[in-house]
């Protein structure tokens, strides 16, 4: 699955809220590919390393942690005592200047199936040249007040 993004010029990040429906340890997943101007970037979502088994009750990859990501939902209503949902959140930072264009999902394991809940770009917003122009205007009146002022209060010799 691909996903094109519009406005992603200034992306420095790329967050995903993604898991696997089963799973191995040590086992790619899935991948992400980011395509921007700058080149194309693959990623893996590795089994107990960035993704596991999307059933709290590990059925698939054991009860290992997910070091490269973080845990951002967990859903306790399952069949079984432990069982639920969740899903992991993992960052990608990107080259400064690498603008995103896509990104694209690709399963690998076709046992597994990849869940993808959501994408999140970080951006930094950068100033056009007429804000900075009217920053520096600011300042040249700050500085030319100020030299008035101890012009006037300086003593008349």
């Amino acid at each position: 699955m691909t996903i094109p993004i519009t406005g992603g010029a200034s992306a420095l990040s790329v967050y995903t809220l993604t898991d696997n429906t089963f799973g191995s340890a040590g086992t790619t997943e899935f991948s992400v590919t980011f395509a921007g101007t700058g080149g194309s970037i693959t990623d893996n979502y590795v089994g107990a390393l960035n993704t596991k088994d999307y059933n709290l009750n590990c059925a698939t990859t054991g009860c290992d942690s997910t070091p490269k990501a973080s845990y951002w939902f967990i859903d306790g209503s399952g069949s079984y005592p432990g069982d639920g949902q969740w899903l992991q959140q993992v960052g990608f930072a990107l080259p400064a200047g690498f603008g995103l264009q896509s990104v694209t999902f690709t399963q690998v394991n076709g046992g597994d199936g990849a869940i993808l809940a959501g994408v999140t770009l970080s951006t930094t917003t950068v100033p056009e040249s007429s804000t900075w122009a009217m920053i520096l205007a600011g300042f040249a009146g700050l500085g030319f007040a100020a030299y008035r002022r101890r012009k006037a209060l300086a003593p008349i010799a």
